[in-house]
């Protein structure tokens, strides 16, 4: 209860976490730091016919055969990641020496083979959020194809704090998850958006264009892009009404 009245972006989001039995024995740590997830890798040993990939100790990303970077191209599906960045959140990391902070943005490497900052005797012991400020609006969708049980195809989360005047906006923060090696964020687009007036349909485009998308599990790029331009629309409209008090 006291999540859903203090930080009611997080409470839906952990809504969405596949079933009732995973959220009520799950944690948020778990979620976090969950092994990121490709189409090659998640299959069974018999099924990965052709030789080990990156994560399995092999030399080659199979879903990207011709890619020159060397790099693991697993998707990172975290639900909740894309709102504790929005939310400024901090982690309170335990480790053999102590303690220490690291910013929720932080915790990723972008690299889909070894996806966190984490030393491997490392846990998150506490996440930190500070209070919400006034006039604050977000929006979060999390397309999926199963109404429920399943992983995020995209997922768009707003945070934005409205200006006095209630028309510009002083700040915005847009993330994505489960398009990329970690969550993406379109920072020009961001940037455009400090005090100024928003047009939702304008940002949308700019911000869809700005990013990368990666394909993953059946979806193309175009597809992707597509998806997170609608919605990136209708979170930005949500987000501004909420924070005009109007929803």
């Amino acid at each position: 209860e006291l999540i859903r009245r203090e930080l009611p972006m997080l409470a839906e989001a952990a809504h969405t976490v596949a079933g009732n039995q995973v959220r009520v024995m799950g944690t948020l740590g778990g979620n976090l730091c969950q092994e990121s997830r490709c189409l090659y890798y998640n299959q069974k040993h018999d099924y990965q016919f052709v030789e080990p990939c990156y994560k399995r100790s092999g030399d080659c990303c199979f879903p990207f055969p011709g890619n020159d970077q060397n790099v693991c191209w697993a998707v990172y599906m975290s639900d909740i990641a894309p709102v504790l960045i929005a939310l400024d959140a901090t982690l309170e990391i335990l480790g053999p020496v102590g303690t220490r902070e690291l910013a929720m943005a932080e915790l990723f490497t972008g690299d889909g083979m070894n996806p966190f900052t984490l030393e491997a005797s490392e846990i998150i012991q506490a996440i930190i959020v500070p209070p919400l400020p006034e006039r604050f609006g977000w929006g979060y969708h999390k397309t999926t194809v199963r109404g429920g049980l399943d992983f995020g195809t995209a997922i768009i989360v707003i945070a934005l704090q409205m200006a006095e005047d209630g028309e510009t906006c002083s700040w915005a923060k847009i993330i994505y998850g489960a398009v990329g090696q970690g969550p993406l964020r379109p920072t020009t687009t961001e940037t455009s958006m400090e005090n100024a007036a928003l047009d939702p349909a304008l940002l949308a485009v700019a911000a869809s264009q700005e990013i990368s998308p990666l394909p993953h599990h059946g979806f193309n790029k175009g597809y992707l892009r597509e998806n997170i331009r609608v919605y990136t629309e209708r979170s930005l409209v949500q987000a501004i009404e909420r924070a005009q008090g109007k929803n």
